[in-house]
């Protein structure tokens, strides 16, 4: 349509490269709503200003399977959109754009099903984000810069659950990354329930640090290359128990001299090296002659009940939960808590904040309480006594 010669209303122009434009035209401008074919059959449809691209409207890439649907700004992505970089919808990104560049917060799924949930800025993971790599089993979340983990993190390794185990089979860092690596102060937790506590250098345990065995026996000392310095060939992966009577360790249960801790064989717990009870503080309260017989009863009474115990935990540990990579849960403060209150404990004139303190020996006063705190069924078990 014409009006006053120029092109004005509804109308179709092509140019002399091969361009053409079908919609709205505002004195011999492109405007209002329309579209766009390009030579190499790339097209968009949605609104237009002053000849660009500006508004809501879907571009899609001839050449190849890519596809945007959102925000546009004086002809760049710009705003909220959803891209598609192959045919199938399986690898695409969704979330805010800068001038055709992923910036501020979005969406990442990749082709091979990994996803990166998060901050971006120019193009690349930046800020917080998690990432999860569904083929290696592994999730990240935690600070990042410039596409690496950077900063503080979790970083947790998902291993195939053992049938009938309770213990959710991971392995997770918790603490510091520099350029992609465990570099800085950190918490290893082992599946099988050790942990390694302190300073990391390139991924290995570097400097200061503390290492508490499955059985509840703890080393602290120095570390240098992934090794004690004072016991370089001694095996720290945190899967086995082996003899300790060679290294000065020591471990919750009572007895304070190096004599009695070397006595003590991890095989002769009731419960198993890796549910050793740590009940010192009940115990002092009776005759020493009298404290290993107590020790065996509660730990009986224990493993009379250790079904219902399990079960407990498991159903209080997956409560606003629908699944988990690994099958397994780690009971939170805040179902802890859910607990207690099923339990009625205010009626025996108890608090959550009181048992908190009770059950958080060694925890700073400033994370007491915090609801996302979580603890091994060992650690549970304690609570009860």
């Amino acid at each position: 349509m014409f009006s006053e010669g120029l092109m004005h209303g509804q109308g179709t122009y092509m140019w002399a490269d091969g361009v053409k434009y079908e919609g709205d035209f505002s004195v011999n401008v492109p405007m209002g709503h329309g579209v766009y074919t390009w030579p190499d059959c790339s097209s968009y449809q949605g609104e237009v200003y002053e000849g660009l691209r500006h508004g809501t409207g879907t571009y899609r890439c001839g050449n190849k399977s890519a596809s945007y649907t959102g925000q546009w700004h004086q002809g760049y992505r710009h705003g909220k959109g959803i891209m598609y970089y192959n045919q199938e919808g399986t690898s695409w990104y969704e979330g805010d754009w800068i001038c055709n560049v992923r910036e501020g917060w979005g969406v990442r799924c990749f082709s091979s099903g990994n996803l990166y949930v998060g901050q971006w800025k120019n193009g690349a993971r930046h800020g917080e984000g998690r990432m999860q790599w569904l083929s290696y089993r592994q999730q990240y979340n935690g600070q990042w810069e410039n596409g690496i983990q950077h900063g503080q993190g979790t970083h947790t390794w998902f291993l195939k659950r053992v049938p009938g185990s309770q213990y959710p089979l991971r392995n997770e860092y918790v603490g510091a990354f520099v350029q992609g690596l465990r570099h800085g102060h950190g918490k290893f937790y082992y599946a099988s329930g050790a942990l390694y506590d302190g300073e990391w250098q390139c991924n290995k345990k570097h400097g200061q640090g503390k290492f508490i065995f499955k059985n509840g026996r703890i080393f602290e000392g120095e570390f240098v290359e992934d090794h004690m310095a004072e016991f370089p060939g001694f095996s720290l992966d945190g899967t086995h128990s082996p003899d300790l009577s060679g290294i000065r360790t020591h471990t919750p249960p009572c007895g304070d001299d190096e004599t009695s801790i070397r006595s003590q064989a991890p095989g002769s717990l009731v419960l198993g090296p890796d549910m050793a009870l740590d009940i010192c503080s009940l115990l002092e309260r009776l005759p020493e002659a009298s404290r290993d017989t107590e020790l065996k009863q509660v730990e009986f009474a224990v493993l009379r009940h250790i079904t219902e115990l399990r079960q407990v935990y498991s159903f209080y540990s997956s409560l606003g939960y629908e699944h988990s990579p690994d099958n397994t849960f780690l009971l939170t403060r805040l179902q802890f808590w859910r607990l207690l209150k099923d339990c009625q404990i205010h009626q025996h004139h108890l608090t959550l904040a009181h048992v908190d303190r009770l059950c958080s020996e060694g925890v700073p006063p400033d994370e007491i309480h915090s609801p996302f705190d979580t603890m091994l069924l060992r650690t549970f078990l304690l609570t009860r006594f």
